[in-house]
């Protein structure tokens, strides 16, 4: 039964190492996207304006804080 666990237990082990990995290049490489993105839009503006735009509730709305909803 050992013999079989060691036989299984390295691919998967590969599997969850490789796709971490790449999980992480992604998201790497989506943040390089979006510090390119945002000051081609919007200009430049400073990070605590965006996180306080991100946080404000917006008038007319629903109070709740869209954030936190989709978290």
């Amino acid at each position: 039964m050992k013999e079989k666990m060691k036989k299984y237990s390295k691919p998967v082990l590969k599997f969850i190492l490789y796709f971490f990995i790449v999980l992480l290049v992604f998201l790497g490489l989506l943040l390089i996207q979006v510090a390119e993105w945002v000051p081609e839009t919007f200009g430049d503006i400073p990070f605590e304006q965006v996180i306080f735009h991100m946080l404000a509730p917006v008038e007319s709305t629903d109070t709740v804080n869209y954030v936190q909803s989709f978290i």
